[in-house]
């Protein structure tokens, strides 16, 4: 049986990760991520000024859902506040909407 060090590991994750059909990949499914992100947030767009973005690093990339105010509250959802701004036990549930693009729920 063959072990294979830390170093070793390393090595290979840096070499997989960087190949062009790797890259490219990756690049692609962020692509398909954020095309059906904006579909779901079309859906429930009301107004503001949500919106998808798609970013790259070296090896990776970045759906995200941009806005100014309340991005994760959009996302993941938040408690009702009053008036005076005291959270209540009402709760306005999240419509993940990269989450879902992603097929994570």
């Amino acid at each position: 049986m063959a072990r294979v060090n830390m170093d070793s590991r390393k090595r290979v994750n840096h070499t997989v990760s960087h190949l062009p059909g790797v890259v490219g990949s990756v690049k692609a499914e962020a692509q398909s991520i954020g095309r059906k992100a904006e579909v779901r947030l079309a859906a429930h767009f009301y107004e503001g000024e949500s919106s998808i973005s798609v970013t790259y690093g070296d090896v990776d990339a970045f759906v995200n859902l941009d806005d100014p105010d309340n991005a994760m509250a959009i996302e993941f959802g938040h408690y009702m506040t009053t008036f005076k701004g005291q959270k209540t036990p009402r709760t306005i549930r999240g419509l993940y909407i990269v989450t879902g693009a992603a097929g994570l729920i």
